[in-house]
């Protein structure tokens, strides 16, 4: 499944757009914030090169289709301030992406996150006909189990454990995460009695080297 490249997202006061190399910065400060990514089993957060992020763009668009890699975005207000990244998962053998959305903790309690997750939501199931989505929050991280849940997210009532590969053992820790789905049918139904958000998709300028 194909995503159309470049691709924006926009909401009602922010906006998804490809990774630019003027993001790079703004991505390597959120991926070493231990607020964001103790979640995710990094409880100091990841610290990488300039070199390593800029190898990372350098393919980062080069294959759009779902099947094979996951797509990422930055979220942005409309004034240009980076808020964040988000991405639509690589797809699973069932075809289900499941959606990962990460803001720097100065953007936290804003509705920022649900606003890129509706979006994200709306795009995988009007346009791109995903059958089913995913969230995958840890199990303490209470903040996004809400968000997901307001969004029509049910839990499964299982928990799994999340333990890093040797080579990752000195920066990351085991975490246990716990896994909501959403089928496009209660999406539908959801959106049939309640009002939706304003949603668009447009194509971009191609994205900038760092």
């Amino acid at each position: 499944m194909i995503v159309p490249h470049p691709l924006v997202l926009r909401g009602q006061r922010i906006q998804l757009r490809p990774v630019q190399g003027s993001d790079l910065p703004h991505l390597r400060s959120l991926w070493a914030n231990r607020h964001v990514m103790s979640h995710v089993g990094y409880p100091k957060g990841i610290r990488l090169s300039k070199d390593k992020v800029a190898a990372w763009f350098s393919g980062l668009y080069r294959d759009c289709d779902l099947s094979v890699n996951p797509y990422r975005m930055v979220v942005t207000d409309y004034d240009g301030h980076f808020l964040g990244e988000a991405c639509i998962g690589q797809l699973s053998r069932e075809g289900i992406s499941t959606l990962e959305v990460k803001l720097l903790p100065a953007h936290w309690g804003k509705g920022y996150g649900r606003e890129t997750l509706a979006l994200l939501v709306h795009y995988c199931f009007v346009h791109l006909r995903i059958p089913a989505l995913q969230a995958a929050p840890a199990i303490t991280n209470l903040r996004a189990i809400r968000m997901v849940e307001a969004l029509g997210f049910e839990s499964t009532g299982e928990t799994y454990d999340w333990v890093p590969p040797r080579a990752l053992r000195k920066t990351a820790v085991p975490y246990q995460y716990t896994l909501f789905t959403l089928p496009r049918a209660r999406y539908a139904e959801r959106s049939a009695t309640s009002e939706t958000q304003p949603f668009s998709a447009i194509q971009a300028t191609a994205p900038t080297a760092p």
